[in-house]
């Protein structure tokens, strides 16, 4: 996997002007969403750190017992509570949470190996991700105001922590809100923090803000040389006998001064060297019933509906050329769940919503020169990816 991809994300204020090179290298991939290493995805899942490839394309687990076998088939206890993970492709980076604490954690790719590299408090913050620049792990430590104080309850801190090791530091001399997130490159540190986006350049500690242009940012993202904000896009609301709440996703591009937006009817998004494959959303007024259920609603058993908000199609975005290519799938009641781009094949969860169940098959998709999409078996000669 040739990677030109690497996750940005930052805080304001420089305080020490320091020159580390930027390390993250070709083969590695971090997204807001995922990071991967040559042809394995990691991500969290159900709270818990997993691994996706071709051949096992339903994943495995990782955990931080040594005696797991990280086996697809075994509950791996002791990682359910992972809300972040990145990768410098030597290890991974993994930020668990537990009773308003949170731990990031270095371990093996293979999860092995594990090293506890801070430990801070998040505010409830649970969302926050954590980033690298292929030297230091970046955070925001959140802390409580005193009652008395009328700037609000909560305020944090932005941090960094060593990839190596080594002790935390406070690296902005400023206040970020718990929920800030920090992200950094060679040239410049990025924080996106209540509505605004922030750029600080690391020699100078400059910095500039713009409004963002989503009401809710999932991150930031280098690729090729250009910066990208993945995002809402647009919410909407559906309601037959059940009510539901669908968020369109966007995709905007930083000129240096503003975000110019590229793609705005992502229903989900992963990428690879070139571009982006998402499943497009269909306009809210073309949403379909599919059909009716009934289900358990925690009270008793009310009708659940599944409303069918995508196309049926996969689509590719060549972000240097601005080229779309459409695919069509088998039904447009497939509800494709990309994971990740591996050696060209895309691997996904797919739900049939003409079966009226929420049950997922994770498969490999290839995408054809005819414009279609064909569903392939896993590659177990693949296998020894994970071994």
């Amino acid at each position: 996997m040739k990677k030109r991809t690497a996750i940005l994300f930052t805080a304001p204020l420089l305080l020490c002007g320091c020159s580390e090179t930027y390390t993250i290298p070709d083969n590695v991939l971090n997204t807001p969403i995922y990071c991967q290493i040559d042809n394995t995805v990691y991500c969290d899942y159900a709270a818990s750190l997993r691994a996706f490839n071709t051949a096992f394309p339903e994943g495995y687990s990782l955990c931080f017992d040594p005696l797991c076998t990280h086996s697809k088939e075994e509950f791996c206890a002791e990682m359910q509570s992972v809300c972040s993970v990145v990768t410098d492709g030597e290890r991974l980076y993994v930020k668990t949470h537990s009773y308003g604490m949170a731990q990031i954690n270095a371990i093996g790719i293979d999860g092995s190996g594990r090293e506890m590299l801070c430990e801070y408090s998040m505010c409830n913050g649970l969302v926050t991700r954590i980033s690298t620049d292929g030297q230091y792990v970046y955070f925001v430590e959140g802390m409580y105001r005193d009652p008395s104080d009328t700037e609000g309850d909560s305020y944090g801190i932005p941090m960094r922590v060593p990839c190596k090791g080594g002790k935390p530091e406070a690296f902005l001399d400023m206040e970020v809100s718990a929920y800030a997130e920090i992200y950094a490159d060679a040239e410049n540190y990025y924080i996106t923090d209540n509505g605004l986006f922030s750029v600080i350049k690391r020699d100078s500690g400059e910095r500039t803000d713009i409004p963002l242009p989503t009401p809710e940012t999932y991150g930031a993202i280098l690729h090729d040389g250009n910066l990208y904000l993945y995002g809402i896009d647009e919410y909407h609301e559906y309601q037959i006998n059940s009510r539901f709440n669908f968020a369109r996703k966007g995709l905007w591009k930083w000129n240096g001064a503003e975000f110019k937006s590229v793609i705005t009817d992502i229903n989900q998004l992963v990428w690879d060297e070139n571009g982006v494959w998402y499943t497009p959303m269909l306009p809210v007024e073309d949403f379909v019933l599919v059909g009716s259920k009934e289900s358990y609603d925690g009270k008793g058993q009310s009708l659940y509906d599944f409303i069918r908000t995508w196309t049926g199609e996969l689509v590719y975005h060549d972000l240097a050329t601005g080229k779309k290519t459409v695919y069509k799938t088998d039904s447009v009641n497939l509800q494709i769940v990309p994971q990740g781009v591996v050696n060209g094949y895309i691997i996904a969860a797919v739900n049939d919503y003409s079966k009226l169940s929420h049950t997922y098959e994770y498969v490999n998709l290839k995408p054809e020169a005819d414009g279609t999409v064909t569903v392939h078996e896993a590659l177990k000669s693949q296998t020894e990816d994970i071994e």
